[in-house]
């Protein structure tokens, strides 16, 4: 059962397994939101008796989640069980079954509440809570699917690959959601949610991945590669050696399957690597600290004596080696880096070392160095996407859009994210949207090379289709007169099946035709002539006397009215015209009237006006 039981501010619900809750409200922004989720959760295996433990404890483990109205995702407080003392901080909480999410000084607008689950729920269902305030009305708005979360991109050989941070595939909408994998690699399962994956020795490159979400309301899918490289560094064989005299008193710990090595005090460790560092060699990792120590850093050196020309410098209090690239913030937030190794020195190479220098101070400076590659960069431009789509269509209409990106060949285009029903053939996009998917969508493009990858996130409006009125039947009405005095010698004849007016001579007629013009109304009609006269024209007029702003010329040898239509060839040929006339004025209009002015003795002039229409066009 998804149903849940709520009051103005609080709202009980039973969550299951691989399920999703979803409730929408406005925010005046004159109130700070806050939202707190809490559950009773299943008990726990018993641990023997420690201080203080550090190991996640939750069973049922829920996340919450609130989208603003610009799309920003806010996430809940978070404390760091590592530095308890340290102020929380907003991310993803893994530890408690209590979570708050606070937003000061709110923008006003729709806001949407997200509640799922990592992993499988113990008991198939988890009953839980949320109270709120800071909010208008509440309640579960029922709605299609749509993913919340841009999936990681890449993967190693041997290593479980992550969708995301908790390898939970995200989606909102109205529960339930069935996620479904419609193309996938060789060995890539999904289940409850969760994406499962280790990729095997031969499968290194480029994997196309669509996994599609779908409800009673609708269904979107969700395109992306996956690039399989070749192993990370096994920092646990060989084992390191003590480096540069500096390895002293502290912890050296290896872990997360070998790929991440941790050291706490002041120690200074170097892996055994033979490496010959060319002008293409690269050093990329990842690095996070918890305590600042006085020098955090990493190089490859050819002996075990320390060489600041070759040690960069992550982060510390003090100086010491290469300096471009000690830039980490603090606050135990993990950091990428990716340095051209190449670029500060070459040669051959026996060791790959760590230092986390803290002589003095207490000693408990953290460096924690994982996901650690060494390789050649590749020559050549990386892509750069350079064009623009289109961003609207209406649905049932075709829509198509050629990508064009700089860079050096071949390049690879991939939809990363796409509607159902979007399709990438021969270097173009295709899409035909139905009925079902008016609504704005999501579009991420990526284009990629050796050298590199370039994204293009866009978003497409699909409008209902226009229902056109029928042709007004200008049988039906009793012609008069427009222009006073004006309307004089020639013809003025109605076709038998009502649908076009011809216009010989010096004739201006009017039809009664009360219409009420907005910003969006249209005029639409087709015209031909095969004698040019003096002003061709038409327009809605109040009254029955010449106005000339509220006439719109479209052929002859002299010039009145709006003049933004005035583009009659003067062949004979059929032209349709698609005239905004509430661009042009609006209010209450009681007349459709027709000009073929042609002042002169035995006036010649033709005017042909066929299939009208007056609508309105959003």
């Amino acid at each position: 059962d998804n149903e849940a039981v709520h009051s103005d501010h609080l709202i009980e619900f039973d969550l299951p397994s691989g399920g999703q809750q979803t409730y929408s409200f406005q925010s005046s922004g004159l109130e700070d939101i806050k939202v707190t989720l809490a559950w009773t959760d299943p008990a726990a295996e018993v641990l023997p008796k420690q201080l203080d433990p550090t190991q996640p404890m939750l069973v049922n483990d829920l996340d919450l989640r609130l989208e603003g109205p610009t799309g920003t995702l806010h996430l809940p407080w978070v404390l760091n069980p590592a530095e308890p003392a340290l102020a929380a901080q907003r991310g993803d909480n893994s530890r408690d079954n209590v979570e708050q999410v606070f937003v000061e000084r709110p923008i006003a607008g729709s806001y949407t509440l997200y509640v799922t689950h990592k992993g499988t729920l113990s008991g198939a269902v988890q009953s839980a809570s949320l109270l709120l305030s800071g909010n208008a009305d509440v309640g579960p708005e029922p709605a299609p699917p749509g993913f919340l979360i841009q999936p990681n991109d890449s993967a190693w050989v041997g290593s479980e690959y992550a969708y995301s941070l908790d390898n939970l595939i995200a989606v909102r909408g109205t529960f339930p959601i069935d996620l479904a994998l419609q193309t996938a690699p060789r060995g890539m399962q999904l289940d409850y949610g969760v994406l499962a994956w280790t990729p095997a020795v031969d499968q290194e490159g480029w994997h196309d991945v669509v996994i599609v979400a779908s409800n009673d309301l609708g269904s979107v899918q969700q395109a992306f590669r996956i690039f399989v490289d070749k192993s990370r560094l096994d920092l646990s064989a060989p084992a390191t050696v003590a480096y540069g005299g500096q390895d002293r008193a502290g912890v050296v710990a290896v872990e997360d399957g070998g790929v991440a090595l941790r050291l706490e005090g002041n120690r200074a460790r170097a892996l055994p690597f033979d490496y010959v560092v060319t002008p293409d060699t690269r050093l990329a990792f990842a690095f996070s600290s918890n305590r600042q120590g006085e020098v955090h850093a990493i190089g490859l050196d050819n002996d075990l004596r320390l060489s600041a020309e070759r040690t960069f410098q992550l982060y510390g209090t003090q100086t010491y080696g290469l300096q471009s690239y000690r830039n980490y913030p603090g606050g135990g937030v993990t950091r990428h880096y990716d340095i051209p190794l190449g670029e500060h020195y070459t040669g051959a190479m026996q060791y790959l070392f760590f230092l986390m220098d803290h002589d003095f101070g207490g000693s408990d400076g953290q460096s924690v160095f994982s996901q650690i590659r060494i390789y050649e960069a590749v020559d050549g431009e990386a892509p750069s996407i350079t064009s623009s789509p289109v961003l609207a269509v209406v649905e049932g209409e075709l829509w198509q859009y050629t990508p064009i990106a700089s860079g050096d060949g071949p390049l690879d285009f991939s939809l990363a994210n796409a509607p159902v029903g979007m399709q990438l053939d021969n270097g173009v996009i295709s899409w035909t949207p139905g009925a079902s998917q008016v609504g704005t969508h999501s579009v991420t493009l990526r284009a990629s090379n050796a050298a590199g990858v370039d994204m293009q996130t866009f978003a497409i409006e699909v409008s209902a289709a226009l229902v056109l009125p029928d042709y007004i039947d200008l049988n039906s009405y009793t012609f008069g007169a427009y222009g006073r005095d004006q309307d004089q010698e020639g013809t003025a004849t109605v076709d038998p099946d009502g649908g076009t007016l011809r216009l010989r001579g010096n004739r201006l007629r009017q039809i009664p035709f009360e219409y009420e013009i907005t910003p969006n109304t249209y005029l639409v009609f087709e015209f031909s002539s095969t004698r040019q006269g003096e002003v061709h024209a038409i327009g809605l007029d109040d009254n029955y006397f010449l106005s000339i702003n509220r006439t719109f010329q479209l052929y002859g040898t002299q010039t009145y009215g709006q003049q933004a239509f005035n583009d009659y060839a003067g062949d004979g040929s059929v032209k349709e015209y698609h005239i905004p006339v509430g661009q042009y004025y609006t209010g209450t209009v009681e007349h459709l009237f027709f000009i073929m002015d042609h002042d002169i003795q035995n006036p010649y002039g033709e005017s042909v006006f066929s299939k009208i229409r007056v609508y309105e066009r959003n």
